[in-house]
């Protein structure tokens, strides 16, 4: 929300009467006190869905037994790094 945006919600704030200004106050710390905190990954997350960068945000793995016995893949040609200095040459 830009400054602007904000000063004019505290305009209209002091424009209520005092049980309505407690009220929304009981109300605010609701919200704020239900909304968990956003990490800036999560933040991005929600930036690139926004912008169809993403078409899901997946949840956390939180069951890590399924990664535990992965194996390496075999590479069918030379290491990248090999071929980055070769081209680099």
């Amino acid at each position: 929300m830009t400054d602007l945006r904000v000063e004019a919600v505290v305009e209209q704030v002091r424009a209520l009467s005092l049980d309505q200004q407690k009220e929304l106050r009981r109300r605010l710390e609701r919200v704020l006190q239900d909304k968990p905190s956003v990490t800036p990954e999560d933040e991005l997350e929600y930036q690139l869905l926004e912008a169809g960068l993403l078409s899901e945000i997946k949840p956390p793995i939180t069951e890590v037994a399924p990664y535990r016995d992965r194996k390496r893949g075999k590479a069918r040609s030379r290491p990248l790094s090999e071929v980055i200095v070769e081209e680099r040459r």
